[in-house]
C-alpha cells in the first residue's frame, strides 16, 4: 500500500466514523437562539447575528436543498458534515507537516472528540465550515512558504480572505499568516511590488461574501438581524448612523453586536485572568491534562523537523490566546475564540503521538506490547479525562481561578458527552406558545426564544396571522408606540412570552395565560402607558 493512499483511507476513516458519531448525537429539529436563527436565514436567505457569516448562510441554502428531512435538522446536518469534513482535512494537512499516518489519525479522533469541537457539530453553529476554511487556508500557508509560486501565494490568499468571512475568532491567526506570507512574497524574486498587489486583491476576492450582506440588507429578507434588531431607527444611534446597507454591515462586523461599539480595555489584571482561564480550559477540558507531555514532545519534535512551521504555528496559538484575553469578557466565550490555539496544539499532539509510536518500535517484545495497547486506547483515554473532569468542574470548578467550562449554547450542561439527539424542547416550546396566543397578535419575547418563534412562522408557515419582536428596549417602545397607533389593542393584543421587566412601567393590567412548564404568557388588551409619542 503506498503512503498516499494509507493517508485516503486514514482521512477517510476518520471523516465516515466522526460523521456518524456527530449525525447521531445532532440535534432533531429548530433550536433556540443563535442556533435558530442560522437554521432560519440558511434556508431562507438573509443576515445573521454579527459578523453575519455570509459562508454559513451561502452554503446553507445550498445544503438545504440537497439534504432531507426535517428543514431546520438540514443545517445542523451541514454542520456535522463540515466537522467531519474537518477531521479528514486535518490528516491530510498533517501529512503535510509530516506526521505518520497512524499518528494523524489518532490525533484527529482525539482532537474530534474534544468537548468544544464535538458540541458545536451537533447544533447549526458556524464553527465547523469557519474551521475548514483556515484549515485550507493553513495548509496552503504552509506550502507556499515551502515551495514558493505566485500562484499558490495567491490562493493562499484568497483562502485567508475567506476565513474571515468564516468567523472573526481567525481574523488575527489569519492576520499573522498574511504578514508572513507577504513578506515572503516580498522577498521572493527581486521584492515585486505587483505580486503584492496581487496578494492583497486575491485576499480581497476572499472577502466578497460580505457583499451577500449588503444586498440581502438592501431587499428586505424577512430574516435580517439588521432590521430584527432596529438597528437603523434606534434612538440612541447619532442621525445617519444607520441610514445605509453598507453602515449597518459595517456595525455588523466590527461592533460585537453593542452599540456603540464596546471599547477594549486593556487592563492586565482581566486580561491575565482571561487568558489563564482560556490556557485551563484548554488543557483541563479540551484536549485533556493528559495531552500535555505529548503537546511538548510534539512541539519540541516540529521545532527540529521544521522550525519556521513550528514557530509560524506557535504565533497563531499565541495570537488566538492573545485575542481570547483582550476581547472575551465572558467565560463561555473563551473556548470558542481560543479554538484556533486549541488546533495549534492538537497538530503538536499529533506530533507528539508520532514520537511514542517510533519509539514502540524500539521497544522490546513485551513492552512493545504493552505500548502498542497504550497508544491504541489513547484517542479514548485521553478524551475522556477531558470529559470527567468537565463534567467534576462544573459543579466543583477547579482552582481559585474557578476555572470551568460554560457552553455558549447553554444546552449541555454537565452531560458527561455532547448529545442533542432527543432536544425537541425548543420545538415543543415554540409550538406552545404559537398554540396559546390569541389571534393577530404582537409577540415580544427573548432573542433565544423569538428565533425559535420566526422560524416556525416563517420556515414552516404556522400562524401567519402574528407578528415577532425582540426585546430591545429603545427601539421597542417606539414600535410599540407605532402598534398602538395604528393598530386596536383590543383586537391586536400585545403578548409578553414571560416576564419582562423593562416594560413593566408601561403596562396596563394584563391576562395571564399559563403553560405549565412553559413561561408564563402575558397578554395587554388594552393600550400600554406612556411610551414616547403617546
Amino acid at each position: 500500500m503506498t503512503t498516499k493512499v494509507k493517508y485516503l483511507l486514514a482521512a477517510l476513516t476518520v471523516f465516515v466514523t466522526s460523521l456518524l458519531v456527530y449525525v447521531l448525537g445532532s440535534a432533531p429539529t429548530v433550536l433556540y437562539g443563535d442556533s435558530a436563527e442560522l437554521q432560519s436565514a440558511a434556508l431562507l436567505g438573509g443576515v445573521a447575528h454579527s459578523s453575519g457569516y455570509p459562508t454559513y448562510i451561502l452554503l446553507g441554502q445550498s445544503f438545504g436543498w440537497l439534504a432531507w428531512g426535517d428543514p431546520a435538522h438540514r443545517i445542523t446536518l451541514m454542520t456535522s458534515f463540515f466537522a467531519a469534513l474537518d477531521l479528514a482535512i486535518l490528516v491530510l494537512f498533517l501529512r503535510e507537516l509530516g506526521v505518520s499516518a497512524r499518528a494523524a489519525l489518532l490525533g484527529a479522533a482525539i482532537y474530534g472528540l474534544s468537548y468544544t469541537f464535538w458540541a458545536t457539530s451537533l447544533r447549526a453553529e458556524v464553527y465547523s465550515v469557519a474551521l475548514c476554511l483556515f484549515l485550507l487556508a493553513l495548509w496552503c500557508s504552509v506550502v507556499a512558504i515551502r515551495r514558493g509560486g505566485t500562484w499558490r501565494f495567491a490562493l493562499a490568499a484568497w483562502l485567508l480572505g475567506l476565513s474571515v468571512t468564516g468567523h472573526l475568532i481567525y481574523a488575527v491567526p489569519v492576520a499573522v499568516l498574511g504578514f508572513v506570507l507577504a513578506r515572503r512574497l516580498y522577498d521572493e524574486k527581486e521584492r515585486s511590488l505587483g505580486r503584492l498587489g496581487l496578494f492583497l486583491a486575491c485576499f480581497l476576492l476572499g472577502l466578497t461574501p460580505y457583499l451577500y450582506l449588503v444586498w440581502v440588507d438592501s431587499h428586505h429578507y424577512v430574516f435580517d438581524y439588521l432590521r430584527l434588531a432596529g438597528l437603523a431607527e434606534n434612538p440612541d444611534a447619532p442621525p445617519g448612523t444607520f441610514d445605509s446597507p453598507w453602515k449597518r454591515v459595517a456595525w455588523l462586523i466590527y461592533s460585537q453586536d453593542t452599540y456603540p461599539p464596546r471599547e477594549f480595555q486593556l487592563a492586565l489584571k482581566p486580561m491575565l485572568r482571561s487568558g489563564l482561564n482560556a490556557v485551563g480550559v484548554m488543557f483541563f477540558f479540551e484536549l485533556g491534562p493528559l495531552a500535555a507531555p505529548f503537546v511538548v514532545v510534539g512541539f519540541l519534535r516540529h521545532l527540529r523537523r521544521d522550525r519556521t512551521i513550528a514557530w509560524l504555528i506557535a504565533a497563531i496559538a499565541a495570537a488566538s490566546l492573545l485575542f481570547t484575553s483582550v476581547v472575551v469578557p465572558e467565560v463561555k466565550m473563551a473556548p470558542i475564540f481560543a479554538m484556533p490555539c486549541v488546533l495549534s496544539l492538537a497538530l503538536w499532539l499529533s506530533m507528539g503521538l508520532e514520537q511514542t509510536l517510533i519509539g514502540v518500535k524500539s521497544a522490546t517484545r513485551f513492552s512493545h506490547g504493552l505500548l502498542t495497547g497504550l497508544i491504541m486506547v489513547t484517542p479514548i483515554l485521553l478524551p475522556l479525562s477531558a470529559h470527567g473532569l468537565r463534567s467534576h468542574a462544573a459543579r466543583h470548578p477547579i482552582s481559585g481561578l474557578a476555572i470551568r467550562l460554560e457552553d455558549e449554547s447553554r444546552y449541555e450542561k454537565t452531560t458527561f458527552i455532547p448529545w442533542l439527539r432527543d432536544f425537541w424542547e425548543p420545538r415543543r416550546f415554540g409550538e406552545a406558545v404559537l398554540a396559546a396566543v390569541p389571534p393577530d397578535a404582537v409577540v415580544i419575547a427573548r432573542f433565544q426564544q423569538i428565533t425559535t418563534l420566526r422560524y416556525l412562522r416563517y420556515v414552516e408557515g404556522q400562524r401567519p396571522d402574528l407578528s415577532f419582536w425582540p426585546v430591545n428596549p429603545p427601539t421597542l417602545l417606539v414600535r410599540l408606540s407605532r402598534w398602538q397607533r395604528d393598530h386596536a389593542v383590543e383586537r391586536h393584543p400585545v403578548v409578553l412570552v414571560g416576564d419582562i421587566p423593562e416594560l413593566q412601567p408601561y403596562l396596563p393590567p394584563l391576562d395571564t395565560l399559563r403553560m405549565g412548564e412553559w413561561p408564563t404568557l402575558f397578554v395587554a388588551r388594552k393600550p400600554l402607558r406612556g411610551l414616547p409619542g403617546t
